[in-house]
């Protein structure tokens, strides 16, 4: 919540005309906030300081590059939730929820409980969009964390999926190793951009 904050109050501080310059896009007025208008000055780069910063650290890098991270990272994900030892794993987590009343198949199946976002608890939270967990939510985490702890279910879930990762890093290892090596020289190019700059002042 103190990160959100933080964020907000800096969104706020930027002006309209200083976010024109940033993003290249004309700024509407917010009545609301009290904002004024702004429109792009001339000379600004195609999709502000930001766009052109972007262009400047990232021409090296290819426009999959983070897709293909993600993609074997859901690939793995799945595999592992069809792994006969997680089946079982959860099995064993399920049966101990049980025994509190509670009936999931598994950890996400709890997390994702649409009560907790429909139902409305306590306005008693830190945030008037994020209230206090209700009693049944708090017995519900209890219990999760009980059984998880019986069943050993971190620790061996992470062997699992862990497992799977290393088997996709080994098939895909070339791959990987060429967007590794992209990624070193957009990191050293932003280190230099960031140097001439600071040089520069």
């Amino acid at each position: 919540m103190a990160a959100q904050q933080r964020d907000a109050a800096r969104e706020q501080a930027v002006t309209p005309a200083a976010a024109a310059v940033a993003t290249g896009t004309a700024q509407k007025a917010d009545k609301e906030n009290g904002t004024a208008a702004a429109e792009v000055p001339a000379g600004v780069a195609e999709g502000g300081c930001h766009g052109q910063a972007q262009r400047r650290a990232l021409a090296d890098r290819a426009a999959d590059d983070l897709m293909t991270v993600q993609n074997l990272f859901v690939q793995a994900s799945a595999t592992t939730r069809e792994d006969p030892a997680t089946v079982a794993l959860d099995k064993r987590w399920s049966a101990c929820m049980r025994k509190s009343g509670m009936n999931y198949p598994d950890p996400l199946s709890a997390v994702d409980d649409s009560t907790w976002r429909t139902q409305r608890t306590s306005p008693n939270g830190p945030h008037p969009n994020f209230p206090a967990p209700s009693a049944r939510e708090i017995r519900t985490a209890e219990a999760d964390v009980r059984c998880k702890t019986t069943t050993d279910y971190v620790v061996t879930r992470h062997a699992v999926e862990s497992g799977h990762q290393k088997q996709f890093i080994k098939e895909h290892e070339d791959t990987l190793a060429a967007l590794k090596e992209r990624k070193r020289r957009m990191v050293e190019k932003a280190k230099s951009i960031v140097a001439a700059d600071k040089a520069a002042r």
